[in-house]
């Protein structure tokens, strides 16, 4: 009698070693829910500073044609303000224009600002520019 016993309960699973799974299962499904929504999160991130990084290269670019075309850009007109949307994002940049320690040289600043799932974002990007160009 007692080989029937045996072998009728090792036929199955326990009850609690099921929920036991169950609690495994869920505790993993949490982890890698946890993981991808962070990582959406750092791709949604990383999208937007690549669009505010392709604005400030708008502006630059902007600069480079007015300089290669022989306008001058005259330091009085600096700092210059500005709206740019790029896929349905409102960036805010504003150029700056000053003088280096070195006599041939202004660095330009492109400040950009956006928001971004109800943060406000920014960077600031710089370059140098031929002061003949600038004055």
């Amino acid at each position: 009698m007692n080989l029937r016993l045996k072998n009728k309960r090792t036929k199955g699973y326990l009850l609690i070693e099921v929920l036991v799974v169950i609690v495994i299962l869920a505790v993993a499904i949490v982890f890698i829910v946890r993981a991808l929504s962070s990582s959406l999160f750092a791709a949604r991130r990383a999208t937007s500073y690549t669009k505010a990084i392709s604005a400030a290269e708008q502006l630059y670019s902007d600069i480079k044609l007015e300089m290669s075309e022989g306008r001058a850009l005259a330091r009085e007109s600096f700092p210059r303000s500005l709206q740019l949307t790029i896929d349905n994002i409102n960036f805010q940049c504003s150029e700056e224009l000053s003088q280096t320690s070195i006599p041939d040289l202004s660095e330009i600043i492109f400040n950009i600002s956006w928001k971004d799932s109800n943060n406000q974002m920014s960077f600031a990007l710089s370059s140098f520019i031929p002061t003949a160009a600038a004055e």
